[in-house]
């Protein structure tokens, strides 16, 4: 029997002429969020979740479109 080699595919985009972030042979490694960034982003997105559900909230149970639209 012959040895399984492991599947390796890399495409390159016709107009980047680069290979996708983070592939090993070249191209761009991509852009990594840590640190503050990071946490600024998870607290943003937290926040406009809640926001839009308080819109939720407002439009649903308490009948208050104008404030719930506002919100959403």
């Amino acid at each position: 029997m012959s040895e399984k080699k492991p599947f390796s595919y890399t495409y390159v985009s016709p107009e980047r002429k680069t290979a996708l972030p983070g592939d090993k042979h070249g191209g761009d490694k991509g852009r990594k969020l840590h640190g503050r960034p990071l946490l600024r982003a998870v607290l943003w997105g937290t926040g406009n979740c809640l926001l839009f559900g308080f819109g939720l909230t407002c439009v649903l149970e308490w009948s208050m479109f104008t404030a719930g639209i506002l919100c959403g």
